[in-house]
């Protein structure tokens, strides 16, 4: 069954209509925000995004995957491989363009959210930045692949926390182009691995919601034969916008005010609370360890509070600078419409002073 489809419905391909715009940088008050612009004038815009003779796909899922192995394997890449769970994709890459089947595929190699490194919110600018610079430029992306470890005894909070950005990310239009790819069959023996994939497949807590809507799920064993089979469910695809390049580009929405990022920022909060939570408890098992008298045991536990409240701090300052990153970014799209009013006002003002052959060269707008 290796690369072939084994949970959700076939796909139907859809033609797609859209506006194209361009993705700019600003700075407001020093700060770099990006912003879409408004559409161009109508002689640049495409009313249908032709099919690109290169099939662009991204690969998502957390660190240590197998998502750089995999593009390595099928394309001859070079890109680093992660060690265990350490991360070795800190930005977002291509890989070298390749041909399958007579189709130029390039292949785009995401880091994790739960990366070594770069905290969450610095991937989700870096992952929603190169889509929308994608998009802006009129490239949209044959498919998705998210791969997900069948080793895993279960799915922790850091996967689903993992899982539901990549849907929030997707959004529900373009879940027919997403594959969920699962690895490390090597690791597992056959029949647990098999009854694992049927709990994610049939479970509403994991991967039943997306595989209702389109996506479906395939096994990796690999081997290239099973990358390259893999690839064929979507080279051949045309191109669907994912819901974050929708919002950023079509919609003009800040990061911080699309559904990835209000994910995001949920997420943060939720981890703020339970990390005041495990704050309160240390500090009151630190009383009881100061009236025991017990100092080896109370000098551990305040270590262990130093540490759990540097991590609330660092979060709580990763959730403030995506709030302002969405403040720069609403900012940044008042100036650029109050510049788009005025220009309008100042073109209807030499249309009506200037004399009838220079009102044509307006005639566009």
């Amino acid at each position: 069954m290796n690369g072939r489809h084994r949970y959700g419905p076939s796909t139907d391909q859809h033609k797609l209509e859209r506006k194209r715009c361009t993705f700019r940088k600003v700075q407001v008050h020093g700060k770099q925000a990006s912003y879409p612009s408004f559409p161009a004038p109508l002689y640049y815009r495409q009313s249908i995004v032709p099919m690109a003779q290169e099939a662009r796909i991204a690969v998502m899922g957390a660190t240590g995957s197998g998502k750089s192995t995999f593009i390595n394997l099928v394309s001859g890449s070079n890109l680093a491989v992660s060690n265990g769970m350490r991360s070795c994709t800190t930005s977002v890459e291509e890989s070298q363009q390749f041909t399958l089947d007579g189709r130029m595929v390039t292949l785009i190699d995401t880091p994790g959210f739960d990366d070594t490194f770069r905290s969450d919110t610095d991937i989700l600018e870096s992952i929603s930045e190169h889509l929308a610079s994608m998009y802006g430029a009129g490239t949209t992306l044959a498919g998705v692949i998210y791969m997900y470890r069948i080793s895993d005894v279960r799915m922790g909070g850091t996967s689903r926390r993992n899982f539901r950005l990549f849907r929030e990310l997707c959004g529900k239009d373009s879940l027919r182009n997403v594959l969920i790819v699962t690895t490390m069959w090597s690791s597992v023996d056959p029949n647990v691995g098999a009854t694992r994939e049927e709990e994610l497949a049939m479970s509403d807590d994991f991967f039943k919601p997306v595989l209702d809507e389109g996506a479906r799920l395939v096994r990796h064993d690999g081997g290239q034969e099973s990358a390259q089979g893999i690839l064929r469910h979507l080279i051949h695809n045309e191109g669907t916008p994912l819901r974050i390049q929708r919002e950023l580009v079509d919609e003009r929405k800040p990061l911080a005010d699309t559904a990835a990022g209000a994910e995001l920022s949920h997420q943060l909060t939720e981890r703020i609370g339970r990390l005041e939570g495990e704050i309160g408890k240390l500090r009151d098992e630190i009383t009881r360890l100061i009236v025991a008298k017990d100092e080896k045991a109370r000098n551990e536990l305040l270590l262990e509070l130093l540490k759990t409240q540097n991590e609330k701090d660092r979060i709580e300052r990763e959730n403030k600078r995506l709030e302002k990153d969405g403040e720069i970014g609403q900012l940044a799209m008042m100036l650029a419409t109050l510049h788009m009013v005025s220009l309008h006002e100042r073109i209807d003002t030499l249309k009506k002073e200037d004399p009838p052959q220079v009102k044509g060269w307006f005639s566009w707008w």
